[in-house]
C-alpha cells in the first residue's frame, strides 16, 4: 500500500518480555527483569495528535509487542488517526481479535518474526502458521522474516521447502552480533551471503559514520518508559510518549562508526523528505553519545 501519508516516524520498543528465547538475541539479560504492564492508550493518542502530525509508530521490543495487555486497545486508538508497522513472532493468541478489529489500511506492514527453532521447539510452529494466514487473509501486509545466523546455514534449503509447503515464503535477514569470535553482518563469507539469498550491500548497511541522518528530526525511538531519543546511541531526550513530543530542527551526522538501527535506511521517504533541510547539526551529539548504545536506553523499561 503506497497511499498512506505521515510525516512522522516513532520506532517504539514497547516491550522487553518475550514468549521465545532465541540464541542470538542480545536482550536475554534485560528479558529477565522486564515485567508484563499495560500502556495508557488515552495519554498517548493525545500525544500524538497534539503534534499536528500523523504518524508512523513501529511497535516492536526486545521482546514480543503482543504480550502487552491491551496491545489490541492501543492499535485501536493509534489508527483511527494514524498508521502502525508492527514487528511480532506472530505466537500470540490475539492475532484473532487484531484481525476483526483493527483495518487493514491502517497498518502499513506486519514483519513476522520467524524465529524457525524456537517456534519447532516450543511446537509453535502451527500458531505462527495460523496467525500468518489468518492476516494475509484479512488484507493486511505480511512478510515473513528470518535471520541469518550463521548455525542456521546447514539447513537453509530445509526451512524454505518447510515453510513453502505450508504457504509461506520467507527471506533472510543479516544477523548482527557476535558469533564464534566473528563481527556479523562484516563477517559474512560471498558463500553465506548467496545461501541466505542477502544482499551484497548488507555488511554496508551499518556503516553509518558522519552520515547525515534524520534521527531526532521526524524519526525517534521510544524506550520502554515513553522516553524518546533521536537514536539507540544519541541519549538526548527529546520528550515522553505520555505527556510531549519535541524533534530537533535540524538533521544530524552519525556520531558512530557501527549502527545497529540506521532510522535514515529503514524509511527512506521520510529521510528523503528531511533533506530539503539543509541545516545539518554536527554538535548535537557531544556529550551525549551512548557508545554501550541499546542497553543503556533499553535498560529502563519501566512504563510510566
Amino acid at each position: 500500500m503506497q497511499n498512506q501519508k505521515y510525516d512522522a516516524w516513532l520506532h517504539w520498543y514497547i516491550n522487553m518480555r518475550c514468549n521465545l528465547n532465541c540464541a542470538y538475541c542480545f536482550f536475554n539479560l534485560l528479558k529477565k527483569r522486564a515485567k508484563l504492564k499495560s500502556v495508557d492508550t488515552k495519554k498517548i493518542v493525545k500525544t500524538l495528535d497534539e503534534t499536528g502530525k500523523v504518524f508512523r509508530i513501529y511497535l516492536t521490543g526486545g521482546g514480543e509487542p503482543f504480550l502487552v495487555r491491551n496491545i489490541i486497545e492501543l492499535c485501536e486508538g493509534i489508527t483511527k488517526k494514524h498508521y502502525l508497522f508492527i514487528n511480532s513472532n506472530l505466537t500470540s493468541n490475539k492475532f484473532k481479535d487484531f484481525a476483526r478489529k483493527i483495518n487493514p489500511e491502517r497498518v502499513l506492514g506486519i514483519h513476522a518474526s520467524l524465529h524457525i527453532e524456537e517456534l519447532l521447539k516450543k511446537n509453535l510452529v502451527d500458531k505462527y502458521v495460523e496467525n500468518y494466514h489468518i492476516l494475509k487473509e484479512k488484507g493486511f501486509t505480511i512478510f515473513s522474516v528470518a535471520i541469518a545466523y550463521p548455525p542456521l546455514l546447514e539447513k537453509v534449503d530445509e526451512y524454505y521447502r518447510f515453510f513453502q509447503k505450508k504457504g509461506i515464503l520467507f527471506y533472510y535477514e543479516p544477523y548482527y552480533g557476535n558469533f564464534l569470535g566473528k563481527k556479523y553482518p562484516y563477517s559474512y563469507t560471498p558463500e553465506e551471503i548467496s545461501a541466505f539469498h542477502l544482499k551484497n550491500a548488507c555488511k554496508n548497511t551499518f556503516n553509518q559514520k558522519n552520515k547525515i541522518c534524520n534521527a531526532g528530526y521526524n524519526v525517534a525511538i521510544v524506550a520502554g518508559n515513553g522516553n524518546i531519543y533521536p537514536c539507540v546511541n544519541i541519549y538526548q531526550n527529546l520528550g515522553n510518549i505520555y505527556k510531549k513530543i519535541q524533534f530537533n530542527d535540524q538533521l544530524i551526522k552519525c556520531p558512530v562508526k557501527s549502527c545497529a538501527c540506521p532510522l535514515n535506511q529503514y524509511d527512506i521517504s521520510l529521510f528523503k523528505k528531511s533533506l530539503e533541510n539543509k541545516n545539518i547539526n554536527t554538535k548535537i551529539h557531544n556529550g551525549l553519545v551512548n557508545y554501550i548504545g541499546q542497553l543503556i536506553v533499553y535498560a529502563n523499561i519501566e512504563f510510566s
